[in-house]
């Protein structure tokens, strides 16, 4: 496989308006090169390889690199119905706090599920994932959007960076 490639996008509000709100911005990340046959692909990504462990490990450390960049909004918190991660038994006895993290995880994984959407702070920034792709949508408030290239330069470290206008329909 490829070396993993970060693709953006700044998504029109017409062509998501299921995810577009007012006075906000709306941007999509994604980690390619994408798997042959996804969502992806058929919305015009044309960077397509099956995965590996190496695809794998460095998206998942790009998460890990999104989720910290976001951070400088705030602390992040669940906005969306949490899911059961792990056995059925383990909140039983004593509950536990949610894991933002794992939630994003298993919504990357899984499809027909409701997106995921994580908040940072109070600043109205969110960040959603769904769908069973490994596709970020970061909602900004106008005054907040000029920090998006840092974010991306932050997301992205070392891996390449490549703008990607998408046939949104297929995935928003």
């Amino acid at each position: 496989m490829s070396p993993l490639v970060v693709y953006w996008s700044q998504v029109p509000d017409e062509a998501a308006p299921r995810l577009a709100r007012a006075g906000k911005r709306l941007f999509a990340l994604w980690p390619g090169p994408v798997d042959p046959g996804s969502c992806l692909e058929a919305a015009g990504c044309r960077d397509a390889a099956v995965s590996d462990e190496r695809w794998e490990l460095d998206a998942e450390a790009m998460l890990t690199r999104l989720l910290g960049e976001l951070t400088r909004f705030g602390t992040p918190h669940l906005v969306s119905e949490p899911y059961p991660v792990g056995p059925w038994w383990r909140g039983f006895f004593r509950p536990r706090p949610v894991d933002v993290r794992a939630q994003l995880e298993l919504l990357l994984r899984l499809d027909g599920l409701e997106d995921c959407t994580v908040g940072f702070g109070e600043a109205g920034v969110t960040l959603r994932t769904g769908g069973g792709h490994h596709l970020f949508w970061v909602s900004l408030p106008e005054g907040e959007a000029v920090a998006f290239p840092a974010i991306l330069a932050g997301t992205a470290a070392l891996h390449p960076v490549a703008r990607a206008d998408l046939d949104w329909g297929h995935l928003a």
